[in-house]
Formats: structure tokens, C-alpha cells, sequence
């Protein structure tokens, strides 16, 4: 089975939540390697606010000038990669850590009016691969670069996503900040087929930060991907899946 799990930061700067998810992450793997795929926001604000560097969105997304694009790649490449692979090795999982700048992973195009922020033009997904085959999960920072060796800030959903569409994985895990994709009546909805999340979007139900989530989800299963797990822990979430194979 193969997986791919996106983690976002504040789950990596918390040892002992970032060993429960391991663990069952691990469980659901069934001792297989995985792909793991990590944010880190939070620790990349507060760096720049220790060093006096204005931070700001726009639309979602942190712009980045050069002196921020080394500050963001000195925490997710740097500090919080090598903090989560350290993790799982003394947990007994082969792991290596690298970012999309490694290999050729991860080729991007800026996104001239946020700086050096990336959107994702390909992934060379025979690396990863050849990693898996041979036993290695993979921590990846999201972190990449455009053709000419520019490096790029790139969202970790997106990363996950395109991950998973290239390797066409069974299960792609995003791990968030709520319980998962709620009705209405804001209960939790835990199962969904494509064109159901479709029309939850189209109806105002889905809203806010998970619309872009769901469209990544969508996105990832139209790409090849079996199933799209969203949540913040393993014991609850929603799962969506393609027409075929929903509820």
C-alpha cells in the first residue's frame, strides 16, 4: 500500500502528537515506507519575528521575498525536516529527509507578484520510488525550485497532492486543524464521493479554508489517487473518495 501523509507544523513541533500520528500512520502502512510531507509555518513566523521581518498574506499565501525565502528554507528544509526524520528513525522507521530542491524533485514556476512563492509545474516521481523500493520513508519539505535554480516556497497541501498524483498512492492523508469536513448542522461528514464535495462547495456548506482543500482532494483523485483522508487525528476525519467507490 503506498501512502502519503501531509503533517502541517504544529503537529511536527510537538513530539509526542507527531509519535501518535506516526504510530498509526505506521499501523495503517502496515510497516511500509510512505512519503511524508510537512508545513511549518508557524515556527517560519515566528523566526522572522525574532529577527525583526514583517510578516504578510496575500490571499492565503505568505509573500516571500529573498530574505524570507532563506529564512523558510532554513526552518522547513533545516529545522523542522531533520526534527520529524530524527523522529522516525528512533522510532524505528528508515527515514531519510530531504525537500523538493533534492533530485530534481519538485520543479516549480514563481509566482512573480507573491516573490518566491512556487506553483508546481512537475514531479519527478521515479527518485521517490526508487526510495520507497528500497525500504526508505521519505520526509520531504516542500520547499523546491524553478528550472534556472531559483528556490521556491511552495504550500505543503499542494505538494502532498501532486506527490500523490504522481505516484498515484492508494491513500493521501491531510492532516489539518479541524476534525474534518462538516454539514450544515456542523456535523461531521465522513464519507464523500467527488461530485458530492462538488456540490457542498457549490452550496456554501463547504467554505472558507477547506474549500481549497477539498478542490486539492478533488484534484488528487481526478489525478489517480484512491482516497483523500482530511482531519486532525486518525480516529475521526472525512474520506473522500471518486464516484465509483462513494457513499
Amino acid at each position: 500500500m503506498s501512502l502519503v501523509v501531509k503533517l502541517g507544523g504544529s503537529i511536527a513541533e510537538n513530539p509526542s502528537a507527531l509519535e501518535k500520528v506516526i504510530r498509526g500512520i505506521k499501523e495503517i502502512a502496515n510497516g511500509n515506507p510512505f512519503v511524508l510531507v510537512h508545513g511549518g509555518g508557524k515556527q517560519i513566523t515566528t523566526l522572522l519575528s525574532e529577527l525583526g521581518i514583517e510578516t504578510y498574506f496575500v490571499e492565503g499565501e505568505r509573500y516571500t521575498d529573498r530574505r524570507t525565502m532563506e529564512i523558510v528554507e532554513m526552518v522547513l528544509s533545516g529545522l523542522v525536516n531533520k526534527q520529524i526524520t530524527s523522529v522516525l528513525c528512533h522510532m524505528g522507521i528508515k527515514s531519510i529527509g530531504i525537500s523538493g530542491r533534492d533530485l530534481g524533485l519538485i520543479t516549480t514556476k514563481r509566482k512573480i507578484e507573491l516573490g518566491y512563492v512556487g506553483e508546481i509545474k512537475s514531479v519527478n516521481a521515479e527518485p521517490i520510488k526508487k526510495l520507497l523500493e528500497i525500504g526508505f520513508t521519505l520526509v520531504l519539505s516542500p520547499v523546491s525550485e524553478t528550472e534556472d535554480g531559483l528556490p521556491c516556497n511552495v504550500n505543503a497541501d499542494f505538494v502532498a497532492i501532486e506527490v500523490g498524483k504522481a505516484l498515484k498512492t492508494e491513500k493521501l492523508f491531510l492532516f489539518t486543524d479541524v476534525v474534518g469536513i462538516l454539514d450544515g448542522n456542523k456535523n461531521l461528514i465522513p464519507k464523500l464521493d467527488v461530485d458530492k464535495a462538488r456540490s457542498l462547495i457549490e452550496k456554501g456548506i463547504i467554505k472558507e479554508g477547506m474549500i481549497p482543500k477539498v478542490k486539492s482532494a478533488i484534484s488528487a483523485i481526478d489525478g489517480g489517487v484512491k482516497e483523500v483522508w482530511i482531519g486532525n487525528n486518525l480516529t475521526q476525519g472525512t474520506v473522500i473518495r471518486g464516484k465509483e467507490d462513494g457513499s
